[in-house]
C-alpha cells in the first residue's frame, strides 16, 4: 500500500503523490471488494477485452473520469456500469491505494495505475454488463481465492485485507 487514509478527489491524490518521482504516466482507478449478502467476496474474471491480466480475477471497478466529482462517485458509477442497476450497492470503508505499473495490452505503453480500493456490499442481482471485459462474477470466501488466479493488484489488496483480520 502506498497509503491507507482516504483521499476524496484528484486534487487530494496529487498532493499525496507529489513526492513520488518514479511514476510515469498515471491513470487513476477505483475498485470495490464487494461482498454478497452471505458475506462472500465477489470478483469478476477478466475477459479478452480487458487491458491486462486477461483470465485473472479482479475486483469490480475501472478508470476515474473527469466528470466524477469524487472517487466514491466514480466507484458508484463503475459498479452500475459493470454490475447493473438491479443491485443496490453500498460503498463502505476505504481500504487503501496501490501503485500498479502495467503495460497496456492495447497501446503497449507503461502506465502507473493508482488503484484506490474500497469495501462494499450489495443486495439484489448482479448483471454482467460488460461480457467482453468480464466473463463472469465469482462468489467465494476471501481465503478461497488463490494467488495464481488473481490479478496482481487484487492479490496485493486481498492479502492486505486477510492479514489485517
Amino acid at each position: 500500500m502506498i497509503f491507507t487514509d482516504e483521499v476524496k478527489d484528484t486534487k487530494e491524490l496529487i498532493y499525496k503523490l507529489v513526492d513520488n518521482k518514479k511514476l510515469n504516466k498515471i491513470k487513476i482507478c477505483v475498485i470495490c471488494f464487494l461482498f454478497d449478502p452471505e458475506g462472500k467476496l465477489v470478483l469478476h474474471l477478466r475477459g479478452p477485452a480487458a487491458r491486462d491480466e486477461v483470465g485473472k480475477y479482479e475486483a469490480i471497478g475501472g478508470s476515474v473520469n473527469r466528470k466524477d466529482n469524487t472517487f466514491r462517485d466514480a466507484m458508484k458509477r463503475e459498479l452500475i456500469e459493470e454490475a447493473g442497476v438491479k443491485a443496490k450497492f453500498e460503498i463502505g470503508d476505504f481500504i487503501g491505494a496501490i501503485d500498479n505499473e502495467k503495460e497496456d495490452l492495447h497501446t503497449g505503453e507503461t502506465i502507473n495505475w493508482i488503484i484506490l480500493a474500497y469495501k462494499g456490499i450489495y443486495e439484489g442481482e448482479l448483471i454482467n454488463m460488460e461480457p467482453t471485459r468480464c466473463i463472469r462474477f465469482e462468489h467465494r470466501e476471501m481465503t478461497d481465492y488463490k494467488e495464481e488466479e488473481l490479478s496482481s493488484s487484487c492479490y496485493e489488496i486481498l492479502k492486505y485485507l486477510i492479514d489485517k483480520k
